[in-house]
């Protein structure tokens, strides 16, 4: 299950390595609140475009 403290704890990781990315894009999140699940994407969007403004 998805938690805040969770998400708190992985925001401290962004940027994520493409390995935790493709690990976190693969959690289901079907069943979580909906805030959870916006939080997550949230937290892979900012690690994306932290990513691809590195590699420019």
């Amino acid at each position: 299950m998805m938690s805040d403290d969770l998400l708190d704890d992985l925001e401290a990781w962004v940027p994520f390595k493409s390995t935790m990315s493709y690990t976190l894009r693969m959690v289901r999140m079907t069943f979580e609140a909906t805030r959870l699940q916006q939080r997550l994407e949230t937290l892979l969007q900012r690690s994306d475009h932290f990513s691809n403004s590195v590699n420019r």
